[in-house]
């Protein structure tokens, strides 16, 4: 019944430890990065680069430059190459056209 199983879960409940969690946290994240080498005024160029899955073209032709300093962000509905796109920049995945990526 419902009150066996609340009881039940009651005596659990008072049988588990107790965590205390600092309200502040303390401890600080400390990063150093090597110096890199200054990229190239495009680090990121696909020229008409297209890839599909079967009969599914998942982008075709696509040509895009992205500019040193540029934020980019890729925007769209499942299923629309998000991922592909940039498993392709990547070089994880095999797709027609050129992808490059580096420093200069």
């Amino acid at each position: 019944s419902k009150t066996n199983q609340v009881t039940s879960r009651e005596r659990m409940l008072e049988k588990l430890e107790i965590i205390q969690i600092d309200d502040v946290d303390t401890s600080a994240l400390k990063l150093r990065f090597p110096p890199t080498q200054r990229s190239g005024d495009y680090p990121v160029t696909v020229k008409d680069v297209s890839k599909s899955y079967g009969d599914h073209a998942v982008f075709k032709d696509a040509n895009m430059s992205i500019a040193r300093g540029e934020k980019v962000c890729f925007v769209g509905r499942n299923g629309e190459g998000k991922s592909t796109m940039i498993k392709a920049i990547l070089g994880e995945i095999d797709v027609e056209g050129t992808c490059s990526l580096g420093h200069n």
